[in-house]
């Protein structure tokens, strides 16, 4: 069979996953038309062999009648249909790539400041609503507040008094110290958020538990993008 060039190396299960190959077969797979196998819904064209991708080169595999191994070899059957299927004249629009993460981060700042000041005022409030009688002091708030609190913190007043000061005092320090990030990022954003590989990523997340992460069938080369703040609090 002639060698196509389209990947470099195996793509999906036991394959050697490298980011463009994979990037290349999330792409053919998203042109081809569904009727003859194509991914539905589209896949995000970002490098990554998730389960997503092994599942849709799977039901091509079936619908083209190959042994559905799960994975697309470079000189393959597999590789020869996705690349006449996504040339064919009803092939599907190829989607626009990911934004880069960084990017979003940086042109949300003013979003993310507006929201992390009403978070901080709130949180102010509910620490002077303390000062009057403890119980009967959570009457005083916004409804809205006290609802965020036990949603997002599992904060309420059945909390022992001492302990929920001290939780509160918590949030208060969070919420300050992400306005003093994004005021930095809001004059410097290019010394705030960073795009950095999915790679990267797992290993400091491996690193910092002690385990891997990854599924055991994906090997991984190449970048992956995600945005982080500094202390690895996720902004994408």
């Amino acid at each position: 069979m002639a060698d196509l060039a389209i990947i470099s190396a195996p793509v999906g299960r036991g394959g050697t996953n490298k980011f463009k190959d994979v990037e290349a077969v999330q792409g053919l797979l998203n042109m081809v038309p569904v009727a003859d196998g194509g991914a539905s819904p589209v896949l995000d064209i970002d490098g990554w062999p998730v389960s997503r991708l092994l599942n849709a080169i799977v039901a091509f595999q079936k619908r083209q009648s190959i042994p559905p191994g799960g994975r697309v070899d470079k000189q393959g059957k597999t590789i020869e249909r996705l690349v006449v299927l996504a040339c064919s004249p009803n092939a599907r629009p190829l989607p626009a790539p990911d934004p880069d993460p960084a990017e979003l981060a940086r042109t949300s700042v003013m979003h993310a400041m507006i929201w992390a000041g009403a978070g901080l005022a709130a949180i102010n409030s509910v620490l002077e609503a303390q000062k009057s009688v403890f119980k009967t002091g959570w009457l005083s708030l916004d409804p809205s507040v006290v609802i965020a609190l036990n949603a997002h913190f599992k904060l309420t007043p059945t909390i022992a008094e001492t302990r929920l000061t001290e939780l509160l005092r918590i949030v208060q320090r969070n919420f300050t110290r992400a306005l003093q990030t994004l005021a930095k990022a809001s004059s410097s954003p290019d010394q705030v958020f960073v795009s950095v590989s999915r790679q990267r990523t797992i290993a400091e997340v491996s690193r910092l538990a002690g385990e891997p992460t990854e599924p055991s069938w994906v090997r991984l080369e190449g970048p992956r993008l995600g945005s982080v703040l500094p202390g690895g609090h996720g902004a994408a």
